[in-house]
């Protein structure tokens, strides 16, 4: 929709008075290598409206961090452990095989009933495998979700097991489950503009004795978090785990007096009658790549949020409201037509 304002505006010969670039990030949902790429050898534009977000406006996130759990154990009955592959998103399915363990199907069964889950178990020769799906979210709100690894971690903790399996599965139980704001690592701390943290175990693998988790940890910008990655580093050394840091993308906040950032706000206003005042949010956009800028739609507050979910989609009529806001902001922004 971004790209056909300025299209539609420059096949109806408006006259522009500001450059346009549209620049398109490639590698959003990791570590940003693109962008920050393209700004090493590019200018940085005057001001940056980024379509990929919610309408009114984004002005501020939280910090983002992403860190890996990893160690080795030596386990008998627990051969493999599999779920997820995006620290952002909540893992709906997870699979862990056993050795030489026969799990009872109607004790999974009941378990999965008890937490609203599906699942299934299967048995070739000594082996049993079991598949337990939860439910995807955004690992900004991870408690929008239901992680299918840490549920399938709480099940097997209870199972009679080998000394080392039960020690890496009760850790996963007592520490990653239900633990999305991080208290059960004291991690927990919230602030009125950006709300609590959130823990989000998004990754987890665990093949021949190797175990890797992989966490998304958010927090707002009073949080100091070169201590509390401190502290969870040690806490990790006593369960023999090494905690390291992965990536880390600090907290951003735009300045709302910024003569452009009033206008969009009004222009927002004027198509929809909204007066929502522009939001503080958890999740994390290119909007703080730009030292001037915002987030600027194109979904809209009150609509259900399926980003990163499966059959992710936008309603027809909030596409093409979406495209006239932004009709509307290039026009007054960049034209000479549309100066006031």
């Amino acid at each position: 929709m971004a790209y056909y304002a300025v299209k539609i505006l420059n096949d109806i010969g408006v006259t522009w008075n500001k450059e346009i670039q549209l620049i398109y990030g490639t590698d959003e949902e990791n570590d940003w290598e693109g962008v920050r790429y393209y700004f090493e050898h590019e200018a940085m534009p005057d001001y940056g409206i980024v379509p990929d977000g919610i309408f009114p406006m984004i002005y501020a996130e939280k910090g983002v961090a992403q860190i890996d759990l990893t160690g080795h154990f030596d386990t008998k009955v627990l051969q493999s452990f599999q779920s997820g592959q995006a620290y952002n998103q909540v893992p709906d399915l997870a699979t862990a095989t056993i050795n030489n363990q026969q799990v009872v199907t109607t004790d999974f069964e009941a378990y999965l009933t008890q937490h609203h889950l599906t699942g299934k178990l299967t048995n070739d020769g000594n082996q049993q495998t079991l598949t337990l799906i939860g439910k995807a979210a955004h690992g900004s709100s991870p408690q929008s979700g239901l992680n299918a690894a840490t549920y399938l971690a709480d099940f097997l903790s209870k199972q009679k097991l080998d000394k080392v399996s039960h020690q890496l599965l009760t850790f996963i139980k007592d520490k990653l489950h239900d633990n999305q704001d991080g208290k059960k690592f004291d991690l927990d701390f919230q602030d009125e503009e950006l709300g609590a943290t959130t823990l989000n175990p998004a990754i987890f693998s665990f093949v021949n004795g190797l175990l890797r988790i992989g966490i998304d940890f958010r927090y707002p910008a009073g949080f100091e978090f070169s201590k509390a990655l401190a502290h969870l580093q040690a806490t990790a050394k006593d369960f023999d785990l090494s905690a390291q840091l992965i990536s880390l993308k600090e907290p951003s906040h735009t300045d709302l007096n910024h003569p452009y950032t009033k206008k969009l706000l009004a222009i927002y206003r004027k198509h929809t009658g909204d007066k929502t005042p522009a939001l503080a949010i958890g999740g994390i956009t290119y909007g703080r790549v730009f030292k001037q800028g915002v987030t600027f739609g194109s979904a809209f507050l009150g609509k259900k949020a399926t980003l990163h979910q499966p059959n992710e989609y936008i309603e027809l009529e909030d596409l093409f409201k979406a495209l006239e806001i932004y009709l509307d902001a290039l026009y007054q922004l960049a034209t000479e037509e549309g100066k006031s």
